[in-house]
């Protein structure tokens, strides 16, 4: 297993702050509406993962998983256990492409973090990402075709959607590091530190759902 270290290797110092700051922000968004925040991290694969390590605060005591195929000490998991998450509850979840990207596993592993917690998907370049080599593509070809043979349209419309969503925050290797403005300011319980449920709802008709349901 490979040395690992909270160095940031071949980040600016800049570059790092930018980005624990981005995803300080992003986490504290969440933790006060209750909702998951999604933070891409798209460039090469070194790149990525030395942002994700950045975006994570140390020593935090978030409950933390690493899905990925590259080896590192601590809480990583092959993408294979995504579906072992099931049940569990995570605060930050860091899903990287760069190994693969398998639909169920993933959707899976998102189930298990909690209201408030921050997803960190590492993805190569979106535009070029449709047209690569998928590890995990072997895994969901259908006989009698190989997994080279799959082609990347699933990918292409992910990238897409990624790239789209006013709610997801995506960061580039080769563009600047955007910024979200500050943590939004709805009320918060003093009792438990949780926003106040109908805080969150758009319409009457989901402040009343909302409440039938509680």
């Amino acid at each position: 297993m490979e040395t690992w270290t909270r160095q940031t290797k071949g980040l600016s110092a800049a570059t790092e702050t930018a980005l624990a700051e981005l995803a300080g922000v992003l986490r504290t968004q969440a933790l006060t509406s209750r909702h998951r925040r999604a933070l891409v991290l798209a460039g090469s694969p070194g790149w990525t993962w030395f942002a994700a390590v950045a975006a994570i605060p140390g020593g935090s005591g978030d409950r933390t998983v690493w899905l990925s195929e590259r080896k590192r000490p601590g809480q990583c998991l092959p993408l294979s256990a995504g579906h072992k998450l099931l049940g569990s509850e995570l605060d930050v979840l860091v899903y990287d492409c760069h190994s693969g990207f398998d639909p169920d596993g993933f959707g899976a592993a998102l189930g298990a973090l909690c209201g408030g917690g921050l997803l960190l998907l590492l993805t190569p370049d979106l535009e070029r990402w449709p047209n690569l080599p998928d590890p995990q593509a072997t895994r969901v070809a259908v006989h009698p075709f190989s997994g080279t043979q799959v082609k990347g349209r699933f990918l292409r419309r992910f990238a897409g959607v990624l790239t789209r969503s006013e709610s997801i925050t995506l960061v580039s290797e080769s563009g600047p590091i955007p910024w979200p403005g500050s943590a939004p300011s709805e009320p918060v319980a003093a009792a438990t530190g949780v926003a106040s449920p109908s805080a969150a709802c758009r319409t009457p008709d989901q402040v009343r759902a909302l409440r039938a349901i509680l």
